[in-house]
């Protein structure tokens, strides 16, 4: 992954506008490889720093897709919304995605994916294969 990181400096720090608590530049950042450019998200952090750094990742999406990213692909542990447990259920009543604590948080974050036509957040924490359009569409 090294390679890709080279021009690395973009992650968010304590502050900012996102407000943080902790320090994400280790754990949240983003980089580009081939006309694609990917969104490596924190999603477990702790405190109010729960939800992704929301205000970064719009300045960072905006900032790509007015350039030059033909794709846009978001990566993390969590998802951005719970899954039903089957396909004739409803989402689960006990969220455990990233609107768990914060869902405002969570619906701006995804309205910044939409809004850049990011293809698809990809998330391993529920160990099931689901596939999903989020409550506002696309992504």
């Amino acid at each position: 992954m090294a390679p890709y990181l080279k021009y690395a400096g973009n992650e968010p720090h304590a502050g900012g506008k996102d407000n943080l608590k902790t320090d994400q530049s280790k754990l949240t950042h983003s980089f580009d490889y081939k006309g694609t450019h990917f969104v490596v998200l924190n999603t477990d952090p702790v405190s109010r720093d729960w939800s992704v750094p929301k205000a970064w990742i719009a300045r960072d999406l905006d900032r790509v897709k007015a350039s030059f990213a033909k794709h846009i692909f978001g990566i993390g542990h969590k998802p951005a919304h719970a899954y039903p447990k089957n396909l004739y259920s409803p989402a689960e009543d006990k969220e455990d995605g990233l609107g768990k604590l914060y869902p405002s948080d969570r619906d701006e974050f995804w309205t910044s994916l939409v809004k850049n036509k990011t293809e698809a957040m990809l998330a391993a924490h529920n160990h099931v294969y689901y596939r999903a359009k989020g409550p506002n569409g696309n992504t």
